[in-house]
Order: C-alpha cells, then structure tokens, then sequence
C-alpha cells in the first residue's frame, strides 16, 4: 500500500477496522430491518444508508492533510502496535445524539471495545508525533450505518434503537490508513497504510 499520488495537493485521511464480508452482510440486514421499521415515522426521515462495503469502525479521523505530511503519517503508523489481535462483537443499534433528533445511526460493539479504544490510544500517539492533534472526545467504538440528513419526525429511543444482540464477530489484525475520495456517488476509501497488531 503505497501513498497518493500528487494529483491534487491535500489528502482527506482515516484510520479504521476493516470487517470481513460475513459481519457487512449482517449489518446490511440490520440496516434493511431498521429502514423498513422508520418508513412508519410520520413525517419521515431522510437517511442516507452506508453501503455494505464500506461499513468500517473509524479508530481516528485525520482529515484533509497536505501531500508530504501523507508519507509521514504512513510511516509513523507502519511499525507493529503493542496490542494483539482481538475480536470486536457486534450488536445493538444506537443514535448520536443519544437525546432528541439523531444525525448518525450505528451498530455497537458489545465485545472487544477496550482493546479497539487500545487501538485508538496508540495510533493517536503516533499520529500526534506526525503532527495530527489528538480528538478532543472520547472515543466511542461504533460502525456508522445510517447519517439523517433531516430527522423529520424521527427521535431517539424506539423504532432506532435495539439491544445488544450479537450479530456479527471480527477478527482484529491491523488497523488500516485509507484515503477518502468524494463524488456526487458516495465516497470511495483506498487503504494507504496501517498498523498490524502484534
């Protein structure tokens, strides 16, 4: 995995846990049973659904960073992390803002959230030594699935939110540094670098 190319002169960053083609088809389904819940919501609320294959759990955004910083970043974040591979369970459905009109719906991770908030605490170190400030909130282990654009008559609480129930485990190797690209068709994500796990 190698850096951009200089085509433009900034790159919008992210570090995230991939997960594999079992766990995407279990929150896709989560995601089509929670659509199909919200069609009742009066007046109805307008959800942009992330598509299965680009589910992740984001362990830092960067954002946007000049080219040359780019190669600092890939090889402060190359070297192996002192946290071994793990497993992420996934389940449970939840909303941020956790009170009145949400802007984010997620899937929660019931097991492995410790060693991925690990994860977050060494690469932020790192990324801090490559000149990326640390997130000032605390970080919160979750893949987006759905992002309101207008809440309509949608609040948090039920039909949005669900308990704990397993749906999916994760084998945890590497964190994985992926560019973010933009289009009027969604955004594209190239892995660029990482971390693996020791």
């Amino acid at each position: 995995m190698r850096p951009p190319s200089p085509v433009t002169s900034r790159a919008r960053l992210f570090v995230a846990i991939a997960i594999d083609s079992a766990a995407a088809t279990a929150v896709e389904l989560v995601s089509r049973d929670l659509s199909r819940r919200l069609d009742v919501v009066v007046p109805r609320p307008k959800i942009t659904w992330v598509k299965p294959g680009q589910v992740h759990l984001t362990i830092r955004f960067i954002g946007e960073v000049p080219l040359p910083q780019v190669r600092t970043i890939v090889n402060v974040l190359a070297p192996p992390l002192t946290i071994p591979a793990f497993e992420l369970t996934l389940g449970g459905v939840g909303v941020f803002p956790p009170r009145g009109a949400p802007r984010v719906i997620w899937v929660g991770v019931t097991d492995g959230a410790k060693a991925a908030r690990a994860v977050e605490r060494e690469v932020s170190a790192r990324l801090e030594s490559a000149g990326v400030a640390r997130e000032a909130r605390e970080f919160r282990p979750h893949l987006t699935i759905g992002r309101v654009k207008d809440a309509g008559g949608l609040r948090s609480g039920a039909p949005v939110q669900s308990d704990a129930t397993a749906i999916a485990r994760v084998r945890v190797e590497r964190a994985i540094l992926y560019q973010s690209r933009l289009s009027s068709s969604g955004p594209a994500h190239t892995a660029i670098g990482g971390s693996p796990l020791a």
